[in-house]
């Protein structure tokens, strides 16, 4: 028996296929330098075989035959969604699509070691149908960002439900810092479906920092990502002179 014919037989629920996603958070294939941390959309269809990409770069936009993701960390977008599919009547039946992003991030403006108070926030909005018939369709749909070990977090679980609706919610994560102190943050932007469509989108964004202070990442230690007036822009530039 081949190895893939192994997985394949292996994957025959939910629970199963999660834990597939979490293997191959260790495998994959690569792109890009090493000098940031790994991010990964993983495409998954009911045969078990999935179409897994791993990255370094800052952007990625990804599309499979029944699925598309992307993510840009330098202005804190991500995007999943999942399209008709109909396999027939075997389990798994879905088709999913898996944006899963790590990067470092710290706050600066301030002193190094200032104790910081602050949130991250992900905006998540989206739409979803499943066919109503017989056999009706199903979906599900996740967000969620984390800091070890804190993480706010978003689920519609299988089957979702009948027959249209909308997806909007903001998940905040709490964070106490210290200033120039970098912290790995993990967002997470997933959907899928049978005979249905899950499409979805998040913005992160980080809340309750002062004027001038602000938070970069691996990819944005140039310019900030948190919206800063633009009297205190010169300030923030100062930094990296």
């Amino acid at each position: 028996m081949t190895s893939i014919s192994r997985l394949t037989r292996a994957i025959t629920s939910p629970f199963a296929l999660a834990c597939l996603l979490a293997a191959l958070l260790h495998s994959g294939i690569s792109a890009a330098d090493t000098s940031c941390p790994e991010n990964r959309i993983i495409f998954t269809l009911a045969l078990g075989v999935p179409q897994s990409t791993t990255s370094t770069l800052a952007s990625l936009d990804v599309t499979s035959a029944y699925g598309h993701g992307s993510y840009d960390l330098t202005t804190g977008s991500f995007a999943s969604s999942s399209s008709f599919y109909d396999p027939g009547f075997t389990l798994p039946r879905w088709a999913g699509s898996f944006v899963d992003t790590d990067d470092d991030y710290w706050v600066v403006g301030l002193p190094p070691g200032t104790p910081v108070d602050f949130a991250a926030e992900l905006s998540v909005s989206g739409s979803w149908n499943v066919y109503p018939g017989v056999p009706q369709g199903e979906f599900t749909s996740e967000a969620y960002v984390s800091v070890d070990p804190d993480t706010a977090r978003f689920l519609i679980p299988l089957p979702g439900g009948c027959c249209h609706g909308t997806i909007s919610r903001v998940l905040t994560l709490p964070l106490h810092r210290l200033a120039e102190q970098p912290f790995r943050l993990h967002v997470r932007v997933a959907a899928m479906n049978y005979r249905g469509n899950v499409a979805e989108t998040a913005l992160l964004q980080f809340t309750g920092l002062s004027p001038g202070v602000t938070v970069v990442n691996c990819h944005t230690a140039t310019y900030p990502v948190t919206p800063i007036m633009r009297s205190n822009w010169g300030r923030v530039k100062a930094l990296y002179r």
